[in-house]
């Protein structure tokens, strides 16, 4: 085990960072240093806590929410809740890659009990208009939990979801008993073969030196 990594923890927010950029990828895993950011917005945020809030109402009802009904989805929201908080921090959803000492982990906004006692990730996204396409980042993000859940003993199925809340346009006012959202629900199919290559990809990145100044990124042309 190289000791220099045991502190340092991958999620799929710094994997997607890997393939956008190896070289502040390895800047920030290593060095801490992080890309200049300007003011977070928290509207995300405070729409991501409502909607776990949300779904926690519901838990354990024999039914999905009143806004998930229809959408498709197979099975329910899980019903234990003390699990699903775990899984929000983090904890219970870690694996250790082979002899590096490097942990990739993850926080789940959701999970889905299937008909079959599987489990399914499902992640809530925020979006200005109806998604087009789903991006390549929120696939793997999902291949990431699929993962993890199946390293950590959970009976895990082949599917996502991604629920895309977005305004309704039109609507000038709160609707009673109603969310003033549109819903989009996408269903995914998983490749938690692509989560460990691009895993052990960003292992082998961290165990070499500094990567050369990417070409096509903006933030490597300000930090050289």
């Amino acid at each position: 085990m190289n000791n220099n990594h045991e502190q340092i923890e991958l999620s799929p927010t710094t994997l997607n960072l890997f393939l956008e950029c190896p070289r502040c990828f390895w800047i920030r895993m290593k060095e801490k240093k992080y890309r200049p950011q300007g003011p977070f917005p928290s509207l995300p945020n405070g729409i991501d806590l409502f909607l776990k809030e949300y779904c926690d109402y519901f838990r354990g009802k024999p039914d999905l929410p009143p806004v998930l009904n229809g959408m498709g989805i197979k099975g329910n929201i899980i019903p234990d809740q003390v699990l699903i908080d775990k899984w929000r921090r983090g904890e219970g959803l870690k694996v250790q890659g082979s002899n590096s000492g490097i942990i990739l982990y993850g926080k789940l906004d959701e999970a889905l009990l299937l008909e079959d006692g599987s489990y399914a990730p499902f992640d809530f996204k925020t979006r200005g208009f109806p998604p087009k396409e789903t991006h390549a980042s929120y696939q793997l993000q999902m291949d990431v939990y699929s993962l993890l859940l199946q390293e950590n003993g959970c009976k895990i199925s082949d599917i996502a979801y991604l629920a895309y809340f977005y305004p309704k346009r039109g609507v000038m006012h709160f609707e009673k008993d109603n969310l003033p959202f549109s819903i989009a629900v996408c269903e995914l199919k998983i490749n938690r073969d692509q989560a460990k290559q691009v895993f052990k990809e960003a292992v082998e990145c961290l165990n070499k030196d500094c990567p050369e100044p990417n070409p096509c990124c903006a933030f490597c042309k300000w930090n050289t």
